[in-house]
């Protein structure tokens, strides 16, 4: 039983760990199309002043 116990604790650990990392790692990647949205834009700006 004891042994059992500790298997489920070690699988929901390591299902919580891989939700974390793959929530941070939709963060990420969502702020670096942010960002690259921007420079885009800014750039298409910046041809349309010249």
């Amino acid at each position: 039983a004891e042994r059992e116990a500790i298997g489920e604790v070690r699988a929901s650990a390591v299902d919580i760990a891989v939700e974390a990392a793959r929530t941070l790692l939709a963060a990420k990647i969502d702020a670096k199309a942010g960002a690259d949205l921007f420079q885009a834009s800014l750039q298409d700006v910046k041809s349309r002043l010249n």
